[in-house]
């Protein structure tokens, strides 16, 4: 039974160090734990906490960090979108992907990349490609047009097919 008191008792504690709160002072945010300590500095000008991460602002660039001060990726981005395990970022307008583990899994090279379940057409210099989540990219950005089926999926450019298998 003491075991399980003393496990209870460090749970309790350990929640405690890791509960925090945006704090601000003369205009400049931070994020302190729950003792009192500064996680972040007083440095950014915005702060939003959402799940285990925390997404900053700082001169007008979104940047990431963890919960206990660690940053997943500096403020260098003009917006970060996240949506579950991955966020899409922007960067001097090009777009790239992110994930929760602090990976960059697409740079930020493509105009555009729109998402269909675990794929993503994405689109360079007016032309499309195909990438995973994994950003493995399965078809390159030479076609006018992508048709998927299965899995296959086609690219297709002034009336002439080419077909890939995307699995």
């Amino acid at each position: 039974m003491k075991h399980l008191s003393l496990g209870l008792v460090l749970l309790f504690v350990t929640h405690l160090v890791i509960a925090q709160q945006v704090v601000e002072e003369n205009g400049k945010f931070g994020l302190e734990a729950a003792n009192g300590t500064l996680i972040l500095p007083l440095m950014y000008d915005a702060i939003e906490v959402e799940g285990n991460l925390a997404t900053t602002e700082l001169n007008g660039k979104m940047g990431v960090a963890t919960l206990d001060g660690r940053t997943l990726f500096p403020n260098l981005y003009d917006q970060i979108i996240w949506d579950g395990s991955y966020g899409t970022t922007v960067k001097e307008g090009k777009v790239g992907l992110v994930n929760l583990d602090g990976q960059m899994i697409i740079p930020n090279v493509y105009d555009a990349i729109e998402w269909n379940g675990s794929f993503g057409a994405t689109v360079k210099n007016g032309l499309l490609g195909l990438v995973t989540l994994e950003g493995k990219e399965v078809i390159p950005n030479q076609y006018d047009e992508i048709e998927l089926n299965g899995s296959t999926a086609a690219g297709i450019r002034n009336g002439v097919r080419r077909e890939y298998h995307i699995y």
